[in-house]
């Protein structure tokens, strides 16, 4: 298990998705800059020691391979163009050319991590968005610059590997997400604020926890998933009863991905795998809920118990209403928009308020958890 700890003098800290709105699509990395910006080849300006800017990664190895290696992609937050962290602390800024195809990246953007049971210090050069810290055993994991509508740089980053064919299939890898920025106010800028979680929504791989350092907290620890997780959800799939019975049939067999040597080292979304396949399986819930609430209210509440509003259903749709104009009608979703939470009603609308934002994501929690009709004291409160 890697445990990755991050040192900061100053921070308000929340965990979420650590990304900035539009800048992914599937695996490819999507640069904020404008057509017109300048890309520079490496980055123009180096971590100082004594600055409280910028983050520290001590990386602690707990993995039993003496051949682990780490990459980090993002968005350098000065310019808008996307990035690779070099072994170095120094940001790559891969360059392409309109029209073509890209390349793959080489593996001098791969930092070499030390031995079980040993550390490595790894300052970051800047404030990053939408940034991935990869994980993996062995230096293989593949990342491509290819050109977007605009010609302007994209990262193309590895997927979770469900075929035989694909290049990560073989690879026991894992990664965390993280965004890093100054929090201003006008043109002052008055701190720093960091959005990070370790990212098991597309699949459970290579296990992985962090701590985060501050001066005026203290610790904050995720410990992630235990060392032989995956052998176990894995042997919790191929113990799911057969097709006949009480269960709706679906493809569960399929979600657990084995090495060539037949060990479990990834479970996968059900939705990398063919959502579709999963419709019957989810149907009769859905249903239930959209039933339950046409005669029931669902309140929901935010990670600290703040009102965001109420929900019922209407005319089929699960409408929610709340305070500050907050107005959003959640057809039937599909077992693809479940697994997703990005897809169907949980789409992002351009009129969407700061507290459907929020909600969107307790929603689909909600059913990816199967909470909503728990006894009372879960059900009538989505969080």
């Amino acid at each position: 298990m890697s445990r990755t700890l991050l040192c900061f003098l100053s921070l308000i800290l929340t965990f979420a998705e650590a990304r900035i709105p539009g800048a992914y699509s599937g695996n490819i990395l999507y640069s904020t800059a404008p057509e017109t910006a300048i890309i520079p080849t490496y980055s123009r300006y180096l971590y100082n020691a004594s600055s409280p800017q910028y983050i520290n990664f001590t990386v602690y190895n707990n993995f039993d391979s003496g051949n682990m290696h780490m990459w980090v992609t993002g968005i350098d937050l000065v310019t808008g163009n996307v990035v690779m962290l070099l072994p170095n602390s120094t940001w790559y800024f891969p360059t392409v050319t309109k029209g073509s195809t890209g390349y793959a990246i080489g593996n001098f953007v791969a930092i070499p991590l030390p031995t079980m049971g040993n550390t490595i210090n790894i300052p970051l050069p800047g404030y990053v968005g939408s940034a991935r810290v990869f994980f993996a055993d062995g230096a293989g994991l593949t990342f491509g610059a290819v050109p977007d509508g605009n010609g302007r740089p994209a990262i193309q980053q590895p997927t979770a590997g469900i075929i035989a064919t694909d290049a990560t299939y073989n690879i026991n890898w894992g990664y965390m997400e993280l965004s890093y920025g100054p929090t201003m106010t006008g043109n002052i800028t008055t701190g720093t604020i960091a959005y990070v979680d370790i990212s098991e929504v597309d699949f459970a791989g290579l296990p992985i926890g962090f701590t985060l350092y501050g001066c005026e907290f203290g610790a904050l620890q995720v410990p992630g998933l235990q060392p032989d997780a995956v052998s176990e959800i894995c042997s919790s799939i191929h113990a799911l009863p057969p097709s006949n019975s009480s269960i709706p049939a679906a493809p569960w067999n399929s979600t657990c991905i084995v090495d060539s040597a037949g060990n479990p080292i990834r479970a996968v979304s059900p939705g990398d795998v063919g959502s579709s396949n999963f419709d019957t399986f989810w149907a009769k819930y859905v249903d239930e809920v959209y039933d339950y609430y046409t005669m029931n209210t669902l309140q929901l509440l935010d990670a600290y118990s703040v009102f965001l509003g109420n929900c019922t259903v209407i005319q089929s749709n699960l409408t929610c209403i709340g305070p500050t104009g907050y107005n959003r009608n959640f057809s039937r979703p599909s077992a693809s928009d479940i697994y997703s939470c990005s897809t169907g009603p949980f789409q992002a609308q351009t009129n969407d308020s700061y507290a459907v934002g929020i909600s969107v994501p307790i929603l689909c929690a909600a059913f990816n958890r199967g909470t909503f009709l728990l006894p009372v004291g879960f059900s009538g409160v989505a969080r």
